[in-house]
């Protein structure tokens, strides 16, 4: 079954990962519109989360030289899961039928999107990346992961274990995303705990294309707080996070601007 099918893909500071990654990801989407598994309307959208680098001149000149592409420039600094969320705002409008959301770095099985597709296909209204196995990590950033969602674990966040941000959602579960809008959250457990039918899709992690993580440890532990802080169900915990309003402290909302379109 073929579907407007749109990738949102978050960018930072990516110059030197793109002209890796946007070749295979122009090479799926071409090959998920030959095999009428996405419609020939089907996108590709960067978003550039205020790279200080040439990152948006270069998906600039991606988008003169292919249709299929388009690229917006937010007009500041968001953070990767405001990036996600305005694409993904940005593909509902357009009329997008379905959208998945996955790194510039290509550390996540993009083969995994044919999986996720047969899922909405079955009736599901979210299919979730889970990885597998971790074969490009370092020892530290196994060990941060497993942190990380031990203590999502511990405080019922309801953080699917082993899930970041590639995930596949079709317009009513995009719906309900969009009402959350404005609010202070963390997406993948935002994304976890959202209506409708779910499914998991497993994939191996792989190598960075190009490229550094931006993540560390203080910026785990952040990503850990900001998760508990919005999502746990343990009513001890969530009653210390009223009192002390220690949710606004974290100054993380869902807000942005788009500043620059092209490829539209």
């Amino acid at each position: 079954m073929s579907v407007v099918l749109y990738f949102v893909i978050p960018c930072y500071n990516d110059s030197d990962t793109l002209p890796v990654s946007a070749p295979v990801f122009k090479a799926k989407l071409g090959s998920l519109i030959r095999r009428e598994k996405a419609s020939p309307d089907s996108r590709l959208v960067f978003v550039d989360d205020g790279s200080s680098d040439g990152t948006f001149s270069y998906l600039r000149g991606m988008c003169e030289s292919d249709k299929g592409i388009i690229a917006l420039k937010l007009d500041g600094n968001y953070g990767e899961q405001n990036a996600i969320l305005a694409g993904t705002e940005y593909a509902y409008n357009k009329g997008a039928e379905a959208v998945v959301s996955i790194d510039s770095d290509l550390q996540e099985n993009i083969n995994a999107v044919d999986g996720m597709l047969d899922k909405l296909n079955e009736g599901c209204d979210i299919a979730l990346g889970v990885r597998s196995a971790r074969g490009g990590d370092t020892k530290t950033e196994r060990f941060m992961s497993s942190a990380f969602y031990t203590l999502n674990g511990a405080f019922k966040t309801g953080l699917v274990k082993e899930h970041s941000n590639y995930r596949m959602m079709n317009r009513k579960a995009i719906a309900e995303l969009l009402t959350h809008k404005g609010e202070t959250y963390f997406l993948p457990a935002l994304a976890s705990g959202l209506n409708g039918k779910k499914a998991f899709v497993s994939f191996e992690r792989k190598s960075r294309a190009a490229g550094e993580s931006r993540y560390n440890f203080k910026s785990k532990l952040r990503l850990a707080a900001l998760s508990i802080c919005c999502h746990t169900e343990r009513k001890p915990v969530k009653a210390v996070i009223d009192k002390f309003n220690i949710k606004e402290k974290l100054n993380f909302k869902a807000e942005y601007r788009i500043e620059e379109a092209c490829g539209e």
